[in-house]
């Protein structure tokens, strides 16, 4: 799968099910010294991971070792989007189990 498939897929199941107060369309605050995070990518770490700003600051092995934001910094959006295609899996519920957001009916 690709990234573009993969992240309408997760826009379509997941990101409907989050509670609109909740959502984050882009990284808030990001620090002045750091490389920008692309929507769609914030976007995909912020529903996959508890806590997006942790993950984009741990080294992921699958990263040689570095981690995601100095992984963009190095030019390597590809690589970080395919991290986050490759364990999406393990931290996403199965489909079947996801109801789109519909308020306090």
């Amino acid at each position: 799968m690709n990234w573009d498939a993969f992240y309408n897929d997760l826009k379509r199941v997941y990101w409907v099910a989050i509670n609109p107060a909740l959502r984050s369309e882009t990284r808030p605050d990001p620090p002045a010294d750091e490389p920008p995070v692309p929507d769609e990518l914030w976007q995909a770490i912020s529903v996959i991971f508890p806590d997006p700003e942790a993950w984009l600051h741990n080294p992921i092995p699958a990263l040689s070792g570095s981690t995601p934001i100095a992984a963009l910094a190095a030019g390597k959006l590809a690589e970080v989007q395919g991290c986050v295609m490759s364990v999406a899996g393990f931290f996403l519920p199965d489909p079947s189990e996801i109801v789109p957001w519909r308020g306090d009916d």
